[in-house]
């Protein structure tokens, strides 16, 4: 018979050991402050079977209350998860189930997030980085940029001027115009945008 120990580790973490070797890092906020662990196991293998479980049963409880809160993309949701500990095999398989079910839809999800992302100002670029951060692949990232065409951006890029730099806009001097290509540089657009909008403006 193998001998359990649990040891504290900060205010959120527990680590399981059996006979010295550490087995797992649970962390609070997926099995709770107590998790019910037995001090003894017959084999490391049906006692690493049995914190398996117990970590999928509370990624799973974890996640849905996340989602409940608020709606995440696959990637934002993978990274939560492991913030606190949840191995990245049991992470994938939670996932899973939760776009099975329907409570992550990862499309719709980044769709709407791409949406509004265009009507607050933003070129491709700045989309494209910001969806990287949300743990979006880059190649997804990507392939969402292909619709947001030239004439969109345009559009957006001088919506984003006559909202924000009304001042620079009409003044059209050399500091202004060098003012609003930083601006829209900054905002993800590109050199192709900033010169058409630049054209506009003269």
């Amino acid at each position: 018979m193998l001998v359990v120990r649990v040891e504290r580790e900060g205010n959120k973490l527990t680590a399981v050991f059996v006979d010295d070797t550490l087995v797992a890092r649970l962390h609070q906020s997926v099995v709770g402050r107590k998790p019910a662990i037995p001090r003894n196991a017959p084999n490391i293998e049906e006692f690493r079977e049995f914190i398996n479980a117990l970590l999928l049963r509370g990624a799973k409880n974890f996640a849905a209350r996340t989602l409940a809160r608020q709606a995440q993309t696959s990637g934002e949701l993978l990274k939560k998860m492991q913030r606190v500990e949840v191995p990245t095999e049991i992470a994938a398989a939670v996932i899973e189930e939760m776009t099975r079910l329907g409570y992550l839809n990862d499309e719709e999800r980044i769709g709407r997030f791409v949406d509004k992302q265009v009507e607050q100002g933003y070129g491709p670029a700045a989309i494209k980085q910001k969806l990287v951060a949300k743990g979006v692949d880059r190649a997804d990232a990507q392939e969402q940029m292909a619709s947001y065409g030239f004439e969109e951006q345009k559009n957006a890029a001088h919506a984003l001027v006559l909202r924000r730099y009304t001042r620079e806009w009409e003044d059209k001097s050399p500091k202004s115009r060098r003012k609003l290509a930083g601006a829209l540089a900054r905002r993800g657009f590109s050199a192709g945008v900033i010169h058409d909008i630049l054209e506009m403006q003269s």
